[in-house]
């Protein structure tokens, strides 16, 4: 068999405190190291040169593409190995790494990448990370850099594949030291590709994305939201106006819809979350956040005639979930949705259908997974108001604040609860508070316009 070349190519800026441990991992199966770096003020050079690497220094111009095909363009191996500096690759022999390289038929392959989050949460996702080193392979697009475009075209001339492989890479998310400032420039940068390349969904999916503020599942109302629930809004119409065939090529395409859908529910607009989620579904197949997202819009939709039918289809939904696995999700997603989020929602469908005993042991279970998870006292205060305990459910959604400043249902659910047992003027005061913080609330403004109707009515009769 012959052998083939393998390079690792890398971009870094002030990586000393992991850019070792990332060539490490890597240093038995690859025959030369490439590091672009775009400008490091720290060791990160003496680290990588140590490791016989080759750095090539480039000017930071706001293109991620332009410094990653500076580093293709200089490597000499067969094959091109792509790793952060907060990455690893996990022991592959290479043997068995010989036989990929080997394979005529493959363009590229997939790797199963593994995101070890704050907290111990895990996400995977696979991605190309391992590609034939040619001259007509480069990254495209300034940011959220994406190298299947080129490899897609050139898989299509000379009848090669896209394949899936062992490679196993662990990616290590740290709090970063200047995330208000990267998250302003990576906003910066996005609205400059939508500029660019208008007809490009991808752009308006990251950049919506960029400026989501998420609770549990679901995106909040801030400052900004109407703007990013256009951006999704547009993203999905283009999405859906494209052939199938290249629609299903967009890797991130079940998380778009998603997330479009997670963003309606958060206005209330159900009936439209469940046709987006839908269309999902059909495009992408039942992805488990399409079926969660799907699960949630057919409890908020359980009304009439349909309510029964679709309380059960919910639940159906919320149950297939907890038998799921992230560990085999083609995109990020959070295990809290196969251990803690379906619980919730298996809870209040039984609630819905009036089964109290049911609802309790469902949020107790979420609990039990995770005690700080706020959303499964919101459902135990909801319990104890459906039995006849307005006190006792007020004081539950007082214990998921002080657990959670930021558990707007809490705040929301609250302040109704307040409205019914006649103490308007508080629930005036928590409102006025999430208004500050969640200006594009509907439900918020609604609750507000009810006190101040409730207060006119008041004053007339006076």
């Amino acid at each position: 068999m012959t052998k083939h070349s393998l390079s690792l190519c890398m971009i870094v800026r002030d990586e000393e405190e992991t850019v070792g441990r990332a060539i490490k991992s890597a240093l038995a199966v690859v025959d030369e190291v490439v590091v672009v770096d775009t400008g490091s003020c720290d060791n990160t050079r003496l680290i990588v040169e140590g490791y016989g690497a080759r750095v090539i220094d480039f000017s930071w111009c706001d293109d991620f593409s332009a410094a990653r095909n500076a580093g293709i363009a200089a490597a000499y191996g067969d094959w091109i190995l792509v790793l952060d500096a907060d990455e690893i690759l996990e022991s592959i022999r290479p043997v068995e790494l010989g036989r990929l390289l080997a394979n005529e038929k493959a363009t590229a392959y997939l790797a199963r990448i593994r995101n070890e989050l704050p907290g111990g949460t895990k996400s995977v996702q696979d991605k190309v990370r391992l590609f034939r080193n040619h001259p007509d392979v480069r990254y495209c697009y300034p940011i959220h850099e994406q190298i299947t475009p080129s490899i897609g075209d050139l898989a299509e001339r000379e009848g090669g594949e896209i394949l899936p492989s062992p490679l196993s890479i662990v990616h290590y998310e740290t709090a970063d030291r200047d995330e208000k400032n990267k998250r302003a420039r990576n906003q910066r940068l996005l609205s400059l590709a939508v500029e660019s390349y208008p007809e490009e969904p991808y752009f308006r999916y990251q950049l919506a994305s960029e400026m989501a503020l998420y609770l549990h599942e679901l995106p909040l109302p801030v400052k900004g939201f109407r703007q990013m629930l256009e951006e999704l809004r547009q993203a999905v119409a283009i999405v859906a106006a494209m052939p199938k065939r290249r629609a299903s090529h967009l890797s991130y395409g079940p998380d778009l819809f998603s997330r479009y859908a997670a963003a309606l529910l958060a206005t209330g607009a159900s009936d439209e979350a469940l046709k987006v989620v839908l269309e999902g579904i059909e495009r992408y197949g039942e992805t488990s956040l399409l079926r969660f997202h799907h699960g949630v819009a057919l409890l908020e939709q359980a009304e009439g005639d349909a309510a029964a039918e679709r309380i059960e289809q919910a639940e159906r939904c919320m149950r297939v979930m907890l038998k799921g696995d992230e560990a085999v999700e083609p995109t990020p997603i959070s295990a809290a949705y196969f251990q803690l989020y379906p619980y919730r929602y298996l809870g209040l469908a039984s609630l819905r259908r009036g089964d109290l005993e049911a609802a309790r042991k469902h949020f107790e279970s979420a609990l039990a997974s995770d005690p700080g998870y706020t959303g499964a006292l919101c459902g135990l205060a909801r319990l104890a108001e459906a039995d006849g305990r307005p006190k006792e459910a007020l004081q539950i959604y007082l214990r998921a604040l002080s657990l959670n400043e930021s558990e707007v249902d809490a705040w929301i659910e609250g302040s109704e609860l307040l409205i019914r047992l006649g103490f308007g003027d508080n629930a005036l005061s928590w409102l006025q508070r999430l208004t500050t913080t969640l200006p594009e609330h509907p439900r918020v403004l609604e609750l507000l316009e009810t006190i101040q109707e409730e207060r006119s009515e008041l004053a007339g009769q006076v």
